[in-house]
């Protein structure tokens, strides 16, 4: 399992193989996603392989044009997993993909990124400028939202239009989860 995870990119995911059933709930801010106990090794590992394969399903590869400037002769490409990035933003006529690791300038409207991304059912658009990965949040409050954590480089407004939808996608995301 864990070779899959890391040629598939699944780096926020976290295997968790406890031995004391009793620390099982000490442990549930890690965001795992399943626990596994000793006591309950086979059904519990059944559990785990039906929620990782859902969750490998959810997954997609997606190709950008990268944006090389002026120079219209050289065309490169990125391919990147839907679970890798973190939000797009627009700025300045181009679209910007956050990841962990990267920031890429792609050729491509928002709008035409939202519509690649529909079928991993966890991109939502929270201004006229970012839509966000909601796997990441990791805070919501009245007007902003935090992604990964608490820094302000990871602080995004959300736009006076998208502040229902986003609290309702987001609610019936974590539905879908649990």
């Amino acid at each position: 399992i864990m070779r899959k995870s890391t040629k598939k990119s699944l780096i926020h995911k976290l295997f968790l193989f406890q031995v004391k059933s009793s620390l099982i709930f000490k442990t549930q801010g890690l965001k795992a996603l399943c626990f596994i106990r000793k006591s309950h090794l086979d059904n519990d590992f059944k559990v785990f392989k039906q929620l990782y394969d859902e969750e490998c399903k959810n997954e997609m590869k997606l190709i950008f044009e990268l944006n090389k400037g002026m120079n219209k002769n050289q065309m490169a490409y990125i391919t990147l997993m839907s679970d890798d990035i973190i939000y797009a933003e627009c700025y300045a006529h181009e679209l910007i993909i956050h990841t962990y690791e990267h920031e890429y300038a792609v050729k491509m409207t928002l709008k035409k990124f939202m519509e690649q991304v529909k079928q991993a059912h966890c991109f939502i658009q929270i201004h006229r400028s970012y839509a966000i990965n909601m796997k990441y949040i990791y805070r919501i409050d009245k007007n902003h939202i935090n992604m990964v954590n608490e820094e302000s480089k990871n602080e995004l407004e959300i736009g006076r239009k998208y502040k229902k939808e986003v609290n309702e996608a987001f609610r019936n995301y974590l539905m879908d989860k649990f």
